[in-house]
């Protein structure tokens, strides 16, 4: 996949992606009250704490780590009220082809 950004500069090129597990989530209240009952990718909602569904940008540090800031997937502000806005810090390690979650801020 190659995409240009607003004409400035060479086309990206997307090399590789990260998968995150549904079954992902991080230490929080509970979230995604709003979403129903069915569950979604085989977790059933609402969630005991904060779900890391994606990210929706990465600022690199410059130190080899990322900001990255937290997507909670649900689809619409209407539903998100319970999901609490994070930055987690990522480091990659290409070794393994995994991304290891630092910490949240």
């Amino acid at each position: 996949m190659r995409v240009r950004a607003a004409g400035r500069g060479p086309p990206a090129t997307l090399v590789e992606r990260a998968v995150l597990p549904a079954a992902t989530f991080a230490p929080g209240p509970a979230s995604g009250a709003r979403l129903g009952a069915a569950p979604i990718h085989g977790q059933q909602a609402p969630f005991s704490s904060q779900p890391v569904q994606g990210f929706s940008a990465l600022v690199a540090v410059g130190d080899g780590t990322y900001l990255a800031l937290a997507d909670n997937g649900y689809g619409k502000i209407e539903n998100s009220a319970d999901f609490h806005l994070r930055v987690y810090t990522l480091r990659l390690d290409p070794a393994p082809r995994m991304v290891a979650a630092a910490r949240s801020r």
